[in-house]
């Protein structure tokens, strides 16, 4: 999150006029199994991307964004399960996004364009 702030604020101060927005994390999906991804060589990359450390980063993200007077933009509405796992029909792997997945995002994102 420093590394974050020290962006923000050098955009700040190069581009004082500059409209940001600020986006949150996507999910992730390390519950389902994906047939053409062996799980084992997925298990090291979720044990550190979960979705309670990635929510955890969204609010800290959000904290920044205010703080520089930036817009935080969460555009994970639509991608979730009942869980709060990424979709399964959206992702390869459990991280990386089918275009259906980032289909969603774009009809997210379209209210701020």
């Amino acid at each position: 999150m420093a590394n974050y702030d020290e962006i923000l604020t050098r955009i700040a101060e190069g581009l004082p006029d500059c409209k940001v927005y600020v986006m949150a994390y996507y999910p992730v999906n390390a519950e389902a199994e994906f047939p053409f991804v062996p799980r084992a060589s997925m298990d090291e990359v979720f044990q550190n991307r979960i979705n309670e450390a990635i929510r955890k980063a969204n609010q800290a993200v959000e904290q920044l964004a205010v703080k520089h007077g930036y817009t935080f933009i969460d555009l994970n509405e639509g991608l979730t399960d009942s869980e709060g796992n990424l979709k399964k029909e959206y992702t390869i792997d459990g991280i990386h996004m089918f275009a259906n997945g980032y289909a969603v995002i774009l009809n997210n994102l379209l209210k701020y364009l």
